[in-house]
């Protein structure tokens, strides 16, 4: 499990510079409306709320889905290594 603040998510920028983009709001809504998963409307109650979350990989995969149908390729490829550590981490234990 990781913390994740998704209020100072960090892009790469086209010039190769770095920025960090608040999503909290759009993907907690986005998420709360469209997953199937209790755990995850937990979640994005959670980002709504502070702004960050402590995923599982059941909650970092709801966020990988809601991501690839709703946010551009550049918030997907910030958060994407981080989604699979944890997805991968928890398959790692198990």
């Amino acid at each position: 499990m990781e913390t994740i603040n998704f209020k100072e998510l960090e892009i790469k920028n086209i010039d190769g510079t770095t920025q960090k983009v608040d999503i909290a709001n759009q993907l907690a809504n986005v998420l709360y409306y469209s997953t199937n998963s209790i755990a995850a409307v937990s979640t994005a109650l959670d980002i709504y709320k502070v702004g960050r979350a402590t995923l599982d990989a059941e909650t970092a995969i709801a966020v990988k889905e809601v991501l690839k149908k709703n946010f551009t390729a550049i918030v997907q490829l910030a958060l994407n290594p981080i989604l699979d550590q944890i997805i991968n981490a928890d398959a790692a234990t198990h």
